[in-house]
């Protein structure tokens, strides 16, 4: 239904796609222009997922190795926890946070944003969503203040956080 304001609805299911739909970057305007932000909500909610991923991981991997070697391979994890974002955001599009919630990252053109563009979130995130910075607050008052809904990370990345529908 066209006239409908639930905040609830994923704004995929209200927008009115023009009759070229092979324009995605029209269409993801058409559908970021209508995002409330709720967007920032389940962002906020991936992100807290993506969090629990790693702590398991981290966990995961310390009690199936024991205390000695997992020390030894302390590098190695750290190394697959600091790819996590990169790498899951740059081939993908999505975390498995995102994922879980309905949204994912991708360029102006529509299509997965690569692994640079995703370095470049990730590294902003390091900054934007620093327990010593207020957390996410600061990544939150940035993207609910621009049009696009975007942090800094996704400003200087240009990409976009969108729901899965909208692409």
């Amino acid at each position: 239904m066209e006239g409908d304001l639930n905040p609830y609805r994923s704004p995929a299911q209200t927008v009115t796609m023009p009759s070229s739909a092979g324009d995605v970057r029209t269409r993801l305007e058409l559908a970021i222009d209508r995002y409330s932000n709720a967007i920032i909500a389940r962002r906020w909610a991936a992100t807290v997922l993506d969090t629990a991923v790693i702590i398991f991981f981290f966990m995961a991997v310390h009690v199936a190795l024991g205390d000695a070697l997992h020390r030894r391979l302390l590098p190695f994890t750290l190394l697959l926890i600091a790819l996590y974002y990169p790498v899951l955001e740059g081939l993908c599009g999505a975390t498995i946070g995102k994922l879980a919630v309905g949204i994912k990252v991708v360029n102006y053109e529509g299509q997965r944003p690569g692994i640079p563009k995703a370095l470049v979130r990730t590294f902003l995130r390091l900054v934007e969503v620093n327990p010593l910075l207020l957390g996410g607050i600061p990544a939150g008052v940035i993207a609910m203040m621009s049009r696009r809904k975007q942090r800094l990370g996704d400003m200087i990345a240009r990409t976009l956080v969108v729901y899965r529908n909208d692409v």
